[in-house]
């Protein structure tokens, strides 16, 4: 497999131009990753524009290998694709991968790629409301990848077509099984093998297997590995990472491999508390949204670096990713420090009045599990965030069970989870559906003094003594430049943030069936 980044010598135009009459003259020219929002998606007016841009890419493209395939690592939020005149697809979402087989489009000379990026409301792709910018543009890399006729599935949702799940960890043995899902282009019945192989971060090779098969009838395959008193992946304190290497042959030669970071953990909750490898481990992140100031969501690896060293900075352990899925650097990076992980989608706010099934948030749910399923990192999949806030409408319950049922079948070796809005009743039925959950609460800002808390938190007790809780946000909105000598509620001095979180902490610090803090908000 070969990767091309194709991000320089874009053109764009604010405004969505017939295919057939392209004008680029009219064009800026831009370099991907891109947002139209970057400013007045940013300066709190809440009118940024919300329209369908035009990007347009003319390239040469020289093959090297006999399969093409192009692919975006987030446009926002539904893409129209067009190469050479012809339209590859629509991808409805904005926060995850996709990709197309161009194979028989792309020419060598001349290749012109329109992409019609569409910000606007649409009632059957989520988010629906918020209170964060729905940042129009192609704001992540686009890439063409080369490939042979058999390969692993990299049309296969937008995965690596590579799964390694963790079967059955613990401090003795770790079992994982390698699925790989095979694409075949090609007619030759010739045999192929397959390896899978775990290293350790010296290189060591701790187990292999193999396997011979005809990819003209398995396209789905599946092996085993185990390593023996395994070095377990202990979050930030001792974030090990072995390295699973798949590797596909023909007769004669290494045609694909895939080299997939690995950290071996095993989870559970009991009534008290959450264990990481058996560690009693008390949760205390952060919430995340991937922008920064001036460039809006269009973030380089940079970016994403240096929100992981602040988190670190703080001592934080864990990070709610909100409210969508976010940059697959963003994942590495928590993978190799060590960040737990609770990733969710973007079902927020209000379910939609038009499509009472939840089809979009069952796709964005497949494909944010099915892409991130080998970040060892992710603890938890996250079904939803504060879906009631408008009450219970539009079928909301029961997409919410399809949710959890998906989740649960695509991985069921890891915990769901859902944070519920503050006026929820802790006796609804929502707070029993997910295997894990929280709250959001903002007593002493919304409503209240910070010291409600701790009723509120005796009473959810009593009313679920066999069930922990996590924050899942809480906090104040403070300006750091911003001081006050009496400060108050809502007065956005740095004092009064100061002095809540300490009262905060310390009714937290003393309740210990909450397994997990996330301050709202990072950035």
């Amino acid at each position: 497999m070969k990767k091309h980044v194709l991000v320089q010598d874009w053109k764009f135009l604010k405004e969505q131009v017939d295919i057939n009459t392209l004008d680029v003259t009219r064009f800026e020219s831009i370099e991907i990753p891109h947002t139209w929002n970057h400013i007045d998606g940013q300066d709190g007016g809440n009118d940024y524009i919300r329209c369908v841009s035009t990007y347009v890419k003319t390239f040469d493209f020289n093959k090297t290998l006999p399969r093409t395939i192009l692919e975006f690592e987030g446009v926002n939020s539904i893409a129209n694709v067009y190469l050479n005149g012809t339209h590859l697809g629509e991808h409805k979402g904005g926060y995850s991968r996709f990709r197309f087989d161009v194979t028989d489009v792309i020419h060598e000379k001349n290749n012109t790629l329109v992409v019609y990026a569409d910000n606007r409301h649409h009632e059957d792709v989520y988010p629906l409301a918020a209170d964060f910018t729905f940042y129009g543009g192609i704001y992540r890399p686009v890439y063409i990848i080369e490939t042979t006729e058999v390969a692993f599935d990299l049309l296969h949702h937008g995965t690596p077509g590579v799964y390694v799940t963790q079967k059955d960890i613990n401090h003795t043995s770790a079992h994982l099984d390698i699925d790989v899902y095979i694409q075949n282009k090609s007619k030759s019945p010739q045999t192929h093998t397959l390896t899978a192989a775990i290293y350790d971060d010296q290189g060591q090779l701790m187990d292999a297997s193999k396997l011979m098969f005809n990819p003209s009838t398995q396209r789905h395959l599946t092996l085993s590995l185990k390593v023996n008193e395994p070095h377990l992946w202990q979050a930030i304190e001792d974030p090990y990472l072995y390295t699973v290497k798949v590797t596909l042959s023909n007769e004669i030669e290494v045609i694909d491999t895939k080299d997939i970071p690995t950290g071996l953990r095993y989870v559970h909750v009991d009534k008290e508390a959450f264990y990481l490898n058996g560690v009693r481990t008390r949760l205390n992140g952060v919430s995340r949204h991937q922008d920064k100031k001036d460039i809006g969501n269009a973030l380089s690896l940079e970016d994403h670096q240096r929100d992981i060293e602040l988190i670190k900075e703080i001592g934080a352990n864990s990070i709610r990713l909100a409210h969508y899925q976010q940059a697959e650097e963003f994942y590495d990076l928590c993978d190799q420090v060590g960040f737990v992980v609770w990733a969710e989608i973007p079902y927020i706010s209000v379910s939609s009045k038009t499509d009472l099934t939840g089809s979009n948030a069952l796709s964005q749910m497949e494909e944010l599990i099915k892409q991130n399923y080998n970040h060892s990192s992710i603890i938890m999949w996250g079904i939803s965030n504060e879906i009631t806030i408008a009450g219970k409408k539009n079928n909301v319950d029961e997409i919410l069970l399809k949710l959890q049922k998906l989740s649960k079948k695509l991985d069921p070796y890891r915990l769901t989870t859902m944070a519920h809005v503050s006026m929820l009743d802790v006796h609804d039925t929502q707070t029993k559906l997910s295997d894990i959950h929280g709250y959001n609460h903002y007593f002493g800002w919304y409503s209240g003094v910070v010291e409600d808390f701790k009723p509120w938190l005796d009473a959810y007790r009593k009313a679920h003594p066999n069930r922990p809780l996590s924050l899942s946000e809480y906090g104040v909105e403070g300006i750091h430049t911003l001081h006050s000598e009496t400060p108050k509620v809502k007065d956005y001095s740095e004092e009064y943030h100061a002095l809540w979180h300490e009262k905060a902490y310390q009714i937290l610090e003393d309740t210990p069936f909450v397994w997990g803090t996330y301050v709202w908000h990072m950035f």
